[in-house]
């Protein structure tokens, strides 16, 4: 920040990367929306199971981020899980801040 004299400026608001790696592991911990509600539009097959049209679905986003099938030691606060190496291979619906699909949040794009 020498170079814009100590203001912040876009670029440089761009360039905080562990900033937004924590604001990241904030959400994960503490999701805006930590569960969502769908309704089932048609049948759909998950493995041997059908979860008929009409079923409401509550989707527990709080504890899809405790998971530590994707989330090693969850419960600790730990902003590296964000690193690019770190993300490349995790499951895209192991992370839901804002949900997901067509009514994710429009400001997360």
């Amino acid at each position: 920040m020498q170079e814009n004299r100590g203001r912040l400026t876009m670029r440089s608001l761009q360039n905080l990367s562990y900033l937004e790696r924590c604001l990241k592991e904030s959400l994960r911990l503490y999701p805006v929306a930590p569960f969502i509600l769908r309704n089932v539009q048609e049948d759909v097959k998950l493995d041997s199971y059908v979860v008929p049209a009409g079923t409401i679905l509550h989707l527990d986003i709080f504890q899809v981020h405790r998971d530590p099938n994707f989330w090693p030691n969850p419960e600790v606060f730990d902003p590296d899980r964000f690193l690019p190496e770190n993300i490349q291979n995790r499951h895209p619906f192991s992370y839901l801040p804002f949900s997901a699909g067509s009514r994710n949040c429009i400001g997360t794009g």
